[in-house]
């Protein structure tokens, strides 16, 4: 694909700031070429350059003496190639794959059957941002967001397409569709777990990551534990005090049990979950073999990826479609039954 210049880089960000906003709606006709150039004090064939990176990148079509147009998304089935974000966290870990990576090679093949090539932009959480996300739209059919990013967002922007995020918890009143681990289901797994420990329990200490998605799994379970009669403390971050036998540890990630059971061992030489009733969510250790082994409630991260992509789809398929919130369940899963 050509390089441009610049300049002409510039009037490619002005003119997607003008379809992303509605300014330039689906279909319309674009000004010029020479207005254009007149206008931004180009020549002729900067402008040209401009227009024709859009053409390649999707966004216009050229409509022969007709003029050039914004072209409507394609939906599956066209046969033309359409384009697909993928925001997602450029950190997969020091050995192993990450739950995105994961999540983002089950969305591969069925991406390619479908027509649809995905785009993949690393953005860290700190660095998202509503403009990032409208520049990114402007190029691509659809949006995926593959990381806790409405943790850092305040605010989600009207996109000229649609949006699917895995490990977010809002939707924004129903602006974007999500998908996750079903809270709920996760929360009566965990208290059954609790029930059936080795040593009698009453009371469960719950740790959170501070993100949403970690959040509300935290204060579900403290819900459902506290329904059946059990006492339940709710911290937000790593434990600061010692731990106690005849008290259950409930983790919403496996990395923030991960972290703990490191801290521990560099203490006391032993395993956490040796120790002590321990359980996390997600999964992670089993995509990474340098985590500790330890009871988890376990999504498919692949599958999870599958179903992001078929979200994504049924919207482009269909412009009347709503977004949707997506619960997977996951499982518990045992070190001594791997």
């Amino acid at each position: 694909m050509k390089t441009i210049s610049p300049l002409a880089g510039q009037l490619v960000e002005y003119i997607e700031s003008r379809i992303v906003s509605g300014e330039y709606g689906v279909g319309s006709r674009l000004p010029s070429i020479r207005r254009f150039a007149a206008k931004f004090r180009l020549s002729y064939g900067t402008a040209y350059r401009a227009v024709e990176k859009l053409c390649e990148n999707g966004l216009l079509e050229q409509r022969g003496p007709s003029g050039v147009f914004v072209r409507a998304r394609r939906s599956i089935g066209t046969g033309r190639s359409g384009r697909i974000a993928v925001l997602m966290e450029p950190y997969v870990g020091e050995s192993g794959t990450g739950l995105c990576h994961t999540a983002f090679m089950g969305m591969l093949d069925a991406a390619s059957k479908a027509g649809y090539q995905l785009l993949v932009q690393y953005v860290s959480g700190t660095d998202i941002t509503p403009e990032l996300i409208r520049r990114t739209a402007g190029t691509a059919d659809g949006v995926i967001l593959l990381n806790e990013y409405d943790s850092e967002l305040g605010d989600y922007p009207q996109l000229p397409c649609p949006t699917v995020g895995m490990l977010v918890q809002n939707s924004w009143n129903g602006r974007i569709s999500t998908v996750n681990l079903d809270p709920l289901e996760m929360a009566c797994c965990a208290e059954l777990y609790f029930r059936r420990a080795r040593t009698f329990l009453r009371r469960v200490k719950i740790f959170a990551s501070p993100k949403p998605v970690y959040l509300t799994r935290g204060r579900l379970f403290k819900r459902q534990w506290e329904e059946r009669g059990g006492r339940a403390e709710f911290h937000v971050g790593l434990p600061t005090d010692g731990y106690e036998e005849d008290c259950g540890y409930f983790f919403t990630s496996d990395q923030l049990l991960q972290s703990a059971s490191a801290a521990y061992l560099a203490d006391t030489g032993e395993q956490l979950a040796d120790r002590c009733t321990v359980l996390s969510v997600d999964g992670k250790q089993f995509l990474d073999p340098d985590f500790f082994r330890f009871p988890t409630i376990a999504a498919d991260w692949q599958r999870m990826g599958e179903c992001v992509l078929s979200e994504m789809l049924r919207l482009l398929n269909d412009p009347r479609a709503l977004p949707r919130n997506i619960n997977i369940c996951g499982r518990l899963r045992l070190p001594q039954q791997e």
